[in-house]
């Protein structure tokens, strides 16, 4: 008979804990603002790290499928460009590659400047 466990999440969605059908922690993670695994206490192989309740996946080379493109925590970038093209109001959303605009937390400055008006 298989093993039941449940996945705990944290605000990003990534898995944080598993649990076995008692309530007994077996695996603990925990990732980097860009999604690098920083540690993982536990035995267990499964595929829903980062983002994991959102339906991204590792892959086995230790990409993240994220549901359109693979995405690479050691650059800090996709490895396909975007489909959609930038906003001029927005300058990070030109780079196609980028992941999140390069502000994973939200915290960036630049959010807070808005056009002149002249």
């Amino acid at each position: 008979m298989g093993r039941y466990q449940s996945y705990h999440y944290d605000l990003r969605g990534s898995t944080t804990l598993l649990t076995d059908e008692n309530g007994r922690v077996t695996d603990r993670y925990t990732y980097g603002l860009y999604g690098e695994r920083e540690h993982h206490e536990g035995t267990t192989r499964q595929p829903f790290c980062y983002n994991g309740r959102d339906g991204v996946m590792t892959d086995p080379n230790g990409l993240y499928y994220m549901r359109a493109r693979y995405y690479h925590t050691g650059i800090k970038r996709f490895l396909n460009r975007d489909v959609l093209r930038g906003s001029i109001l927005e300058g990070q959303t030109f780079n196609r590659f980028g992941y999140v605009n390069g502000d994973p937390p939200g915290c960036a400055a630049w959010k807070h400047f808005r056009r002149a008006d002249l």
